[in-house]
């Protein structure tokens, strides 16, 4: 996945996102400052694609080749990777071609993003000779958008699922289940994990209230 985000930044270093999908793993991702496109790996081993190209400031688009509805574990991801600064985030699962094996999510995950970032819509497109053009981009160390035609769910509405979820504490993202602290003065929530609190939390106030004393 790593090579296709080498390829993507070098002909389109405009585009935000593109980090290494290793930074995932103890989320140290730089949160994006204008539109984006990024590579996600949720339950273990499955890529999707998330932009919020042509949406909203808190609107994000999940390009997913088996259109599931997010879990909480991957809602949770998402957020903490845009930090959005309202209260609420939107998620859009959008209907894009499904994957017909065990293994090319990766595959599609690319083409998605390559689509994107040519200001292509991936849902309005069914992709063909996924592998050897992707072979044929590193050999040739150019990216270009994937063979397609027009898909047959370009017809069919362009989003299967949506969520909207609000989001809390300094990570920006939603109530987890579990008890949240809340500051004293402003009342936001915040997850006892994401910050350090003494023994007295009916007293405690956040950064943001503290540095305003």
């Amino acid at each position: 996945m790593e090579a296709a985000n080498v390829l993507l930044r070098e002909a389109f270093p405009a585009v935000d996102g593109l980090q290494n999908p290793i930074l995932q793993q103890n989320m140290s991702f730089s949160v994006p400052s204008f539109e984006f496109v990024q590579f996600l790996l949720v339950s273990k081993n499955h890529w999707l694609v998330i932009s919020n190209i042509g949406e909203e400031m808190d609107t994000v688009c999940n390009y997913d080749s088996m259109q599931n509805r997010p879990d909480g574990e991957c809602i949770s991801l998402v957020a903490r990777y845009v930090q959005c600064p309202d209260s609420h985030i939107t998620i859009k699962v959008m209907n894009v071609q499904l994957q017909d094996n065990g293994y090319a999510c990766g595959e599609l995950a690319v083409a998605f993003a390559t689509s994107l970032i040519h200001g292509e819509d991936p849902t309005q497109l069914h992709y063909k000779e996924l592998r050897s053009h992707f072979k044929n981009c590193v050999d040739t160390y150019s990216i270009t958008p994937f063979p397609s035609w027009t898909s047959v769910v370009s017809h069919q509405p362009r989003v299967v699922h949506e969520i909207r979820k609000r989001v809390y504490c300094k990570c920006r993202a939603p109530d987890n289940g579990k008890p949240m602290i809340h500051c004293c003065a402003c009342r936001q929530g915040f997850h006892p994990e994401c910050i350090r609190v003494g023994a007295q939390t009916d007293k405690w106030k956040c950064p943001t209230c503290t540095e305003a004393l």
